[in-house]
């Protein structure tokens, strides 16, 4: 009986560290251009993981000069051969949403993560 309480507070405590690993695998902590904030999704198809920056912007946002608010787990970085980064401003990345490749690329734990825009426009 002690054997059997033992096995599963064992497995109880693996499921809970597994959980907490997985949340620790996204690169970006939080993610906004101005006042809109975006949502990190990880989307796995056939074993291989996609992340994907979720965010509403009004249509009249100057796609081309984003300044983004990023903040990024300790020990990221944000790559300089991030296809969408085009400059910095007072520390913060000016993106070109209007690339056809719009990717963020984060290394991160020895890993590169490569970040995609889903982007919705938000009428006046």
């Amino acid at each position: 009986m002690i054997l059997i309480l033992l096995l599963a507070l064992v497995c109880l405590g693996a499921c809970g560290k597994g959980q907490s690993a997985k949340e620790d695998t996204l690169a970006i902590k939080s993610f906004a251009i101005g006042d809109c904030l975006g949502t990190i999704e990880t989307v796995t198809e056939n074993g291989q993981t996609q992340y994907v920056i979720n965010i509403s912007l009004p249509e009249d946002t100057d796609f081309k000069h984003c300044a983004a608010n990023i903040e990024l787990q300790p020990g990221a970085e944000l790559s300089a051969g991030s296809p969408c980064l085009v400059d910095y401003m007072g520390g913060r990345p000016i993106l070109n949403l209007t690339r056809q490749s719009r990717t963020l690329i984060i290394k991160y734990k020895g890993i590169v993560q490569n970040y995609e825009f889903s982007i919705d426009l938000l009428s006046q």
